[in-house]
């Protein structure tokens, strides 16, 4: 080495600040050799020692009560939702073809059938194991119902470790578990029944983060290079379960960028190596992602397996690269490198810049992935009627994470703040008073990224609900700490001020601990199944299944298609995955709205289906009907269908007196005038605080025989029909509709149509005889002329 070589280390010792380090111990070694040395050999694991037998009872109770909390839903048949009936009918197809996933499903659409588009190992997820279990009396069906709860198992598994890894706490660790397996937010996507791939992503994201941890505390480069890969190859296998796994890139990335700041910023050279040899390894990610579309594992293309993944990773793989030369070779750039404030003030410029320039040039491309193409923005029409994209309120946020909710961001900030009093055993970077280490970093990433996704989109409570249990754990734990460990905490406090402290924090805690699992227990086991999906609707799809042919096409709203495919394994024309068509939804939509029979879109736009599904929850979803239909709200208002609810009946010896109040907060009444000594004489109005306006219409439908009787008010200004229905003398429901309701084709097949008879179609070619019915579905079939169909 020459003179000039020698010499650098001098020069650094006389322009480098020293990095404050806290710790117990005297050893004032960086992050990166704290974390290759940490806990002198202790590992992250569960092992048998003090407390060893006791421990793994507890591990067992916790495993047992995330199962238990899981099966609120197995008293129901079928599954959750649409989405998980029609991966079942993948799956059947499936197994009849030798496990070998056809490319198309022959149920979905017709005559050309849809592409199955979701990623193989949404399927593979059953399919191997049932390979295997079958031969001991295991079905396909009853191993998809099952299986979430095994992720769901393995989200509080990896918690627990993570949390090890995090904090070295077996306690914090049980606690992060107990969290996560009573989060109503990852109950959501784990709970039997619910077939979803964004339910499986969280465990591959969870043993990802565990290996990119792992990075930081291996003493060998061996060691090192082995768990990048692993990290990386984990996201691989990720992208093969979920087209939405790319947001675990997202989370490697950002963990990638916010572990080099702190390198670069705390001048750690070892930690800025780390982070390049992880930067690097995310490329095998990219590779197994085209792998897997090559080998058509991956069936579509997801996002960042272009080339705008390097959009990304561009700036990231610069930003080490840039970091690490600076810090190595800090002393050719003294202004900017040699102390903290510098090299902080450069990352800043440097991340403004980028931003910038990303931002002029990359935009667009940003917020198409920011919306992930309506994955996580609603971004059209049919998006903005799926329930599941809107943004979340906070009812919903309580009802998925209670107090976790609150828990979550005081943990960040307890540990920011008293990271080195909760644990003094670890080493942790303190910059301005805060603490700091990778392991905190990574889970920041976390969360951050995961809170974005669930701040747009309800869906993604489940994705963010793993880091929000850890971080709302280690709260409520940090708390604990701070008032009964701490010296520094009631330290002018009496003795007896600092006992009834610490009991009072014992108290809320165990109130905070029940009541969130009594909210998550009650939840749990009163769910029901999502759109609308019923017994009595099953019970129709199995009439159809033993009374229809088996090449049968059915006509019906795109989600119920996906269980006309699952239940009763005949052909829909759209449904809620592969046939999700916004051409066939939006077409359907006018259709079932239309005030003329509109022939032609069951002759040309749908190809002749044989037969119609029409439900009662229609009215339900009338609006978001509307919007699919494309109606502009002047003419959707002209559909409306507002229902009441409470009933009071008052009479006298001649007129009885039947009020109705609307349901929400719109403080409406309907009031309807029966003659009893004249049924013919009905009149109903529509006010509020004892003032009411005549109705132009009167509909009263009777269940027991599908008929109706309709009486008009000449002279009305009110063009709106009260619509009520009756079985015996029980009113069953009654309704404030608009003016073309009743004269819409929905309103004829719910309403005008029965078994005896059915005008729809006069004169068109086509016409409709009603075959089955029940308090759910009504299913017709079709028939044209000139065709035997």
């Amino acid at each position: 080495m020459d003179s000039g070589q020698e010499a650098q280390p001098e020069i650094a010792e006389k322009h480098e600040e020293s990095i404050p380090q806290v710790s117990v111990g005297a050893d004032s070694s960086t992050p990166a050799e704290h974390n290759a040395n940490a806990g002198n050999g202790k590992k992250a694991r569960f092992t048998i020692g003090k407390y060893g037998y006791a421990a793994i009872a507890l591990f067992i109770i916790v495993i047992i009560l995330d199962i238990y909390l899981r099966t609120g839903m197995l008293k129901y048949a079928g599954f959750f939702e649409p989405d998980g009936f029609y991966h079942f009918s993948v799956i059947r197809a499936a197994v009849t073809h030798g496990f070998a996933i056809p490319k198309t499903l022959v149920l979905s659409g017709f005559p050309t059938h849809f592409p199955i588009t979701e990623p193989l190992g949404l399927y593979f997820v059953t399919l191997f194991p049932y390979a295997v279990l079958r031969y001991f009396g295991a079905s396909y069906y009853t191993m998809m119902r099952l299986v979430p709860i095994l992720f769901g198992v393995l989200d509080a598994i990896g918690a627990y470790y993570i949390v090890r890894y995090f904090a070295k706490s077996r306690v914090l660790a049980f606690l992060a578990m107990f969290f996560v397996a009573i989060s109503s937010g990852d109950i959501a996507r784990t709970a039997a029944l619910v077939y979803r791939g964004d339910g499986f992503i969280t465990s591959f994201m969870i043993l990802s983060l565990i290996f990119f941890i792992a990075v930081f505390r291996a003493k060998s480069a061996r060691k090192k290079v082995l768990f990048a890969l692993l990290a990386a190859f984990v996201l691989g296998v990720g992208t093969a379960v979920w087209n939405g796994a790319p947001f675990t890139i997202i989370v490697y990335m950002l963990a990638v960028i916010l572990i080099t700041v702190l390198g670069y910023i705390t001048s750690d050279l070892q930690l800025l190596k780390d982070s390049l040899l992880l930067t690097f390894a995310l490329l095998l990610t990219y590779a197994m992602q085209h792998m897997w579309m090559a080998l058509t594992i991956i069936r579509g293309t997801q996002a960042l397996s272009s080339l705008h993944f390097f959009i990304f990773y561009g700036p990231v793989v610069i930003g080490t690269l840039l970091a690490y030369y600076l810090i190595r070779e800090r002393n050719r750039f003294p202004s900017f490198t040699m102390n903290m404030a510098a090299r902080a003030k450069f990352v800043v410029a440097v991340i403004v810049v980028a931003l910038v320039v990303i931002l002029v040039f990359f935009g667009g491309f940003l917020a198409q992935v920011a919306s992930g193409d309506g994955l996580v923005i609603a971004s059209s029409h049919l998006d903005t009627t799926i329930q599941e994209l809107q943004p979340p309120t906070f009812a919903f946020l309580w009802a998925s994470f209670a107090y976790q909710l609150f828990l979550a961001p005081v943990g960040i900030i307890l540990y920011l703040l008293f990271a080195d009093r909760i644990h003094p055993g670890q080493k942790y970077t303190m910059l301005h008073r805060l603490k700091f280490s990778p392991e905190f970093l990574v889970m920041l990433a976390y969360f951050v990224a995961t809170f974005y996704l669930q701040i747009n989109a309800v869906r993604f409570n489940s994705i963010v609900a793993v880091p929000i249990a850890i971080f709302a754990a280690y709260g409520l734990y940090a708390i604990g700490r701070l008032l009964g460990f701490d010296k520094n905490v009631l330290k002018n406090a009496k003795k007896g001020i600092r006992t009834y402290g610490r009991l009072m924090f014992a108290a809320v805690a165990i109130f905070i601990l029940v009541y969130m699992l009594y909210l998550t227990n009650l939840e749990s086991f009163t769910s029901v199944q999502a759109d609308g999906i019923n017994a009595n609707f099953l019970s129709a799809l199995t009439w159809v299944k033993n009374n229809t042919p088996s090449n049968a096409t059915f006509l019906a709203v795109w989600p119920d298609g996906s269980v006309i495919e699952g239940w009763a394994n005949r052909t829909s024309a759209m449904d809620s995955v592969g046939g999700q068509n916004p051409k066939l939804i939006a077409g359907f939509a006018r259709f079932i709205l239309n005030t003329s029979p509109d022939a032609h879109y069951l002759l040309n736009e749908t190809h002749r289906p044989e037969y119609l599904l029409a439900r009662y929850y229609w009215l339900q979803e009338l609006g978001g009907i509307a919007t699919e239909g494309n109606l502009s709200n002047t003419i959707a208002a002209t559909y409306g269908y507002d229902a009441f609810s409470s009933v009071n009946v008052t009479s006298n010896s001649t007129f009885e007196r039947i009020f109705f109040v609307a349901q929400g907060n719109s403080g409406l009444e309907g009031v309807m005038l029966l003659n009893l000594s004249n049924p013919g004489d009905v009149e109903t109005a529509l006010g509020s605080n004892g003032r009411y306006t005549i109705l132009k219409h009167t509909i009263l439908y009777n269940f027991a025989n599908g008929t109706y009787i309709e009486h008009n008010v000449t002279g009305s200004p009110v063009n709106y029909t009260f619509f009520m229905t009756y079985s015996g003398h029980n009113i069953t429901s009654a309704a404030l509709v608009g003016q073309n309701f009743t004269r819409s084709n929905m309103f004829e097949f719910l309403y005008g149509c029965s078994k005896a008879s059915c005008d729809y179609g006069n004169g068109t070619g086509v016409s409709m005889k009603l075959i089955y019915q029940n308090s759910d579905s009504r299913i017709f079939k079709i028939s044209y002329a000139n065709s035997t169909t």
